[in-house]
This record gives C-alpha cells, sequence and structure tokens, in this order.
C-alpha cells in the first residue's frame, strides 16, 4: 500500500510537474495579452489531481474530496471562456 502510494506521488508530480511547463511555454509564445482569469482553468486543471492524490493518501474519500475536485472542474469550465483563442 505504501509503495503503492508513493509511486503515484512520484508519477503525479512529473505529469503534473510538466505538463505546467508545457502549458507556460506555450502560453509565453502568445502574442495577445491575457489577464489572470485565462489562467484559472489550467491552475484548476492541474490542481485536480494533486487534490485526488491528497484525499487518498488521507483517506478522505468522501464528501470531502468530491465537493474539492467538483469546485476545481466547475471553476475551471467557467473560466475557459477567456481562454485566448489559438
Amino acid at each position: 500500500m505504501k509503495m503503492l502510494l508513493v509511486s503515484m506521488t512520484m508519477v503525479t508530480i512529473l505529469i503534473v510537474g510538466y505538463s505546467g511547463y508545457i502549458v507556460y511555454k506555450k502560453r509565453k509564445k502568445l502574442t495577445e495579452d491575457s489577464d489572470m482569469k485565462s489562467w484559472v482553468t489550467p491552475a484548476c486543471l492541474h490542481l485536480a489531481p494533486i487534490v485526488a492524490l491528497v484525499t487518498y493518501a488521507f483517506d478522505w474519500a468522501g464528501g470531502l474530496g468530491f465537493f474539492l475536485l467538483g469546485v476545481l472542474f466547475i471553476s475551471a469550465a467557467y473560466f475557459s471562456k477567456y481562454q485566448p483563442q489559438t
């Protein structure tokens, strides 16, 4: 059980870190100036696996974990209208 948690943590950190780096590089290349609202969707979508991992690690698989993930996904969906057009 402990080995599974350690390996899941390492894989999650690597994937989220790499995808965050890719998003940052692509956003830096955009010519139009975007405000902070356009960063909410990527931030929420990058926080979701971290929240899911924390809820799994601390056995919060009940309402709290689902509530936090729901808030993150709804926020990401709402602020997706502020995404720059590519």
